[in-house]
């Protein structure tokens, strides 16, 4: 099992690295006048199994060839327009939906400048650093709810952690740095960035 969590670990640390570099070096950073990430040019440290990350154009990140954000959410959201997700007949906060839905307000809000558009993306990840669980220096983003795998598998007891929302919380805070220069957006990708370290992949990132 140590195996196992050892290579996703590795797995994950590319593909979060790639996320944080490749979102710091988009054109809005630029535009903001917001200063390259220092040393962001030397990610040769971070190879992993032949793979090295690459720098690409905005057009090329995740989620930002999906279709921009409606100005009317019509799916489940709370009064500050923070999206929820309900399941057995209770409402829980989703990191993924969540991220995922930041990710497309943001992309919006570079699209037409409109401020309902970041206020809604800045909502999304505000929320997460406000649930965050902090362990060895880095910050975690629970799920509350009991979640059923594949037959025969044992239930994921809450509070869990997911991967896909520690990399996609973490291309969220790297691009609300880039597009607004707040230094809270470049300190949340950082520690979230540290979970990646070895040490630091354990039980709690795979309840």
């Amino acid at each position: 099992m140590g195996t196992q969590f050892s290579h996703m670990r590795n797995t994950l640390l590319a593909l979060a690295l790639t996320m944080g570099v490749v979102a710091s070096t988009a054109g809005p950073a630029e535009a903001a006048g917001v200063p390259a990430l220092s040393g962001a040019s030397d990610v040769s440290g971070y190879a992993r199994d032949g793979f090295r990350p690459q720098f690409i154009p905005d057009a090329g990140l995740p989620y930002n060839d999906s279709p921009l954000a409606p100005r009317v959410d019509p799916n489940l959201h709370d009064e500050h327009g923070v999206r929820l997700f309900q399941y057995n007949g209770q409402t829980y906060d989703h990191p993924v939906a969540q991220a995922q839905w930041g990710l497309s307000n943001l992309r919006t809000y570079l699209a037409n400048r409109d401020r309902l558009f970041l206020d809604r993306a800045v909502a999304q990840a505000q929320r997460n650093i406000d649930r965050r669980v902090e362990s060895r220096s880095a910050w975690w983003y629970p799920y509350e709810f009991d979640f059923p795998r594949c037959a025969q598998m044992p239930m994921i007891r809450a509070p869990w952690f997911s991967a896909m929302a520690q990399g996609q919380l973490l291309s969220l805070f790297v691009r609300l740095w880039a597009a607004t220069g707040e230094q809270k957006w470049r300190q949340a990708a950082d520690r979230t960035f540290g979970w990646t370290r070895p040490g630091t992949c354990g039980s709690r990132s795979t309840r």
